[in-house]
């Protein structure tokens, strides 16, 4: 199985985020560096023989979960508040030039949390604006593959595109280019 680690380039410290029980694949940070995404298989195994050409039909099946960074974090599926929202002092409005990541590894593992969509044959995670992700999914006996984007603040998913060959998305994470059949769109 795969497992996803995070290196501290400035220390070199390395810390295991997922507990190698599944094959854990394409981690993505979320824009505010709270959070990480990734994709996991528990029935990849059944694929895994080497020789075994019995298994060579079987899907894998991957779950979109995400790990909370820091011990203080909280989770996005909290019941949430009917209190209104206080608005930030003009002081805290200056923009952030680059995100700072805190990842605690003491119980990393246990903040571990499975996202609300069902499991699928996933292929690929690709981050999103604040409090969105998309993920790809191949679909038997459809051309290319379907992008879907998660909302964390409704909670919900949504079919973004469908019969997508290659996507990418711009550092800033405002633009989407795509190819869809034989052209591309942004």
């Amino acid at each position: 199985f795969k497992a996803i680690v995070a290196y501290n380039i400035a220390t070199g410290q390395k810390i295991q985020v997922t507990d190698g029980i599944a094959d854990a694949i394409d981690p993505v940070w979320d824009a505010d560096g709270r959070y990480l995404y990734f994709l996991a298989s528990t029935d990849f195994a059944l694929n895994s023989a080497w020789l075994d050409m019995s298994k060579y039909n079987l899907p894998v099946t991957r779950g979109l979960y995400m790990a909370v960074l820091s011990k203080t974090g909280q989770s996005p599926f909290l019941p949430k508040s009917d209190e209104e929202e206080t608005k930030p002092a003009s002081g805290d409005n200056a923009k952030k030039d680059s995100v700072v990541v805190k990842i605690d590894a003491d119980g990393i593992q246990q903040r571990i949390l499975p996202v609300n969509v069902p499991v699928r044959q996933y292929v690929a995670l690709m981050p999103g604006p604040k409090d969105y992700v998309f993920y790809a999914e191949s679909v038997p006996n459809q051309p290319g593959q379907t992008i879907h984007r998660y909302n964390f603040k409704d909670r919900k998913a949504e079919v973004y595109l469908a019969n997508v060959q290659s996507a990418s998305i711009s550092e800033d994470r405002k633009q989407f280019l795509y190819q869809s059949g034989g052209f591309w769109g942004i």
